[in-house]
């Protein structure tokens, strides 16, 4: 039993360093980070054969989170817009946690896409992207796909300015809003010019 514990804290430990530590320096080696989890090497190896296997793990744990993060909107009926502006606000304090998946988000795709509840989050965002076009909120002639890679690539730097401490959540979330509902949302009309 304590070498379960053991065992569980240990690679615990080797993910959070792997999280911590690879969106610093995505170069990072398996000893290295062994070395900042107070891992060593035997220990290491008996949780992750490579370097890949601890990023595909780390994607993991990082999708967990958003997933955790996301639930409460299960009950909040919000659509659109609103949907959106609620994910944004419930996804940006995870920015340390988070800000794995845009440093690797190319093996994150190939991961994620084989559990089925990123195939699930990728249609719900979908429909909502939708329902923010039929709301008037996001231009129509938009391609659904553009709006959603700019709506991720947004999130992404959010994460990386609140980390790096650049702005703190409330700035970046207005931010992020702004750019985004200015940028795909309805053009001006000409009395607004």
């Amino acid at each position: 039993m304590l070498r379960d514990k053991r065992a569980v804290k240990s690679r615990r430990a080797l993910i959070e360093a792997g999280l911590a530590e690879l969106p610093e320096n995505p170069m990072a080696s398996l000893t290295e980070i062994a070395e900042i989890a107070g891992i060593g090497r035997a220990t290491l190896y008996r949780h992750f054969a490579s370097r890949e296997a601890l990023i595909e793990e780390v994607l993991k744990v990082s999708f967990e989170d958003i997933i955790q993060a996301l639930t409460p909107m299960e009950k909040e009926g919000l659509r659109g817009k609103q949907a959106m502006m609620r994910a944004v606000e419930l996804m940006l304090p995870l920015a340390d946690r988070l800000r794995f998946l845009s440093s690797f988000w190319l093996d994150g795709e190939r991961v994620l896409s084989k559990d089925p509840r990123y195939a699930f989050m990728e249609k719900e965002t979908i429909i909502t992207v939708e329902q923010a076009k039929e709301d008037g909120d996001i231009r129509k002639e938009l391609p659904t796909r553009w709006v959603m890679n700019t709506y991720d690539a947004l999130i992404f730097s959010a994460w990386d300015m609140i980390v790096k401490e650049k702005a703190d959540i409330h700035e970046v979330t207005a931010l992020l809003m702004t750019t985004f509902f200015d940028g795909v949302g309805p053009k001006p009309s000409k009395t607004q010019e």
